[in-house]
């Protein structure tokens, strides 16, 4: 029973983004800025939504994460300080509803994976980033990372290259 409980996290939040359909949703904060600059460092670690989530989980997430970020051309900074934003983000599930052509009501789990970005001296929202889907526990794990995988690059095409102009 022990080992269920240990793994339960670990089959529910792998599968985060495990069906067919990732929404991804992203908005601009209230700090001003011109772009984004060209370096990035995480926050430092807190356990706020994250409590429940195998540590080798979040550094996939973490890691997946950052190599979008590289990928769109940022440099990860050698000390917070030197960034020009800081990122963090936070996995959830809930449970949702929805209706059926029939009119039913089917209940499902949902998996979400948000991804904030940060100005680094007032901590001011830049960025805010969502991809969240229902989870498919049939899923191997290596079609669970994959599937993140895809959802994290599809939430970051709407993150501004380096060098662009962020669109508001």
């Amino acid at each position: 029973m022990k080992t269920m409980q240990r793994l339960f996290p670990l089959l529910v939040l792998t599968s985060v983004f495990a069906c067919s359909s990732v929404e991804v949703e992203y908005a601009y904060g209230k700090a001003s800025f011109s772009g984004f600059g060209s370096k990035f460092a995480w926050v430092e670690k807190t356990e706020e939504g994250n409590s429940e989530v195998p540590a080798d989980i979040l550094a996939f997430i973490h890691d997946t994460i950052e190599r979008g970020l590289v990928d769109k051309h940022y440099a990860k900074a050698g000390a917070a300080a030197d960034a020009d934003f800081l990122v963090s983000y936070r996995v959830s599930k809930k449970f949702a509803i929805a209706a059926t052509t029939n009119n039913d009501l089917t209940h499902y789990e949902e998996g979400a994976l948000d991804v904030f970005v940060v100005a680094p001296k007032t901590s001011e929202l830049m960025w805010h980033g969502t991809a969240h889907a229902a989870m498919d526990k049939s899923l191997t794990p290596s079609e669970r990372h994959e599937r993140l995988r895809e959802g994290v690059a599809k939430m970051l095409k709407n993150f501004p290259d380096e060098g662009t102009q962020a669109k508001r």
